[in-house]
């Protein structure tokens, strides 16, 4: 047995170790905090860039359709109308956005109406999908309210139809429809389910199990394909409600993207 003198030498270094390895644990965390605030940073950045495109996109179109025609009356006033909306919308999800990363609380009703949230994201879209080919087929029950702010789901709503817009190029239709409680996918009480459906060439599987994973979906795009950012936020926004989403595909038979998101408290009591 060592005498007691070597017993305190050592007793004081594991004591000097364990400080030691406490203060590189704290520092470590500190630096994975950094990163992690310097990763979401990124993120919002190009999420925010993202969806300001989206809804540019047809305001600008409208814009130089304007300046062709300057004594159209009707349609310069149409693309006032339409850059006013599309500021207003960009302000709105630049807000969304940012209140993911702890930004004010949302000002906006709580609750929406799936309807109203499908045909908003429409307009924003600036070409009806029926002058693509593409014919647009919604089922909504009547009275239905979801417990989500109106834009975060105008939002999501809106990077669905862009993303079956981009690969329908052929022309085909595209299913919105909602279920309340009892859905074949949903049978928890107070839910409902929001499936978007679309007949084209569906998503390959390399990277069908990535779509909503930030570092692995960006790393594997390929040239043609978008950054991969609207479906990532698309999640965070549906998530900070309670909600989820996933997707089911098979090469050349399209894609189903279901979101379950909570029904309002009013309509959860009376269900």
């Amino acid at each position: 047995m060592p005498p007691p003198h070597d017993m305190q030498v050592q007793a004081d270094e594991l004591v000097r170790r364990i400080d030691e390895l406490e203060g590189h644990l704290r520092r470590t965390q500190a630096e994975l905090e950094a990163a992690d605030r310097l990763s979401t940073l990124g993120l919002l950045t190009g999420a925010i860039a993202h969806e300001c495109n989206n809804l540019l996109t047809p305001v600008l179109a409208y814009a130089r359709a304007a300046l062709d025609a300057p004594a159209d009356a009707d349609l310069q006033r149409k693309a006032l109308v339409r850059a006013a909306e599309g500021a207003e919308r960009v302000s709105r999800i630049a807000s969304s956005v940012l209140r993911l990363a702890g930004g004010p609380a949302c000002e906006e009703p709580a609750t929406c109406d799936p309807a109203e949230a499908i045909q908003r994201a429409i307009e924003c879209l600036g070409r009806p999908p029926d002058r693509c080919g593409i014919e647009l087929r919604t089922e909504i029950p009547p009275g239905l309210r979801l417990a989500i702010p109106p834009t975060d789901l105008e939002h999501v709503l809106l990077n669905l139809l862009l993303n079956a817009l981009r690969a329908m190029r052929s022309g085909g239709v595209i299913t919105i429809n909602a279920q309340r409680n009892g859905s074949t996918w949903n049978t928890s009480p107070g839910l409902a389910t929001l499936e978007i459906t679309d007949t084209g060439p569906g998503i390959a599987p390399e990277i069908l199990d990535s779509l909503f994973q930030p570092a692995r979906r960006m790393a594997g795009m390929r040239p043609n394909e978008g950054s991969g950012l609207g479906l990532i936020i698309c999640r965070r926004l549906l998530e900070a409600s309670g909600g989820t989403i996933d997707v089911q595909s098979t090469p050349g038979a399209g894609a189903c993207f279901r979101i379950t998101l909570p029904v309002a408290t009013s309509q959860a009591k009376a269900a």
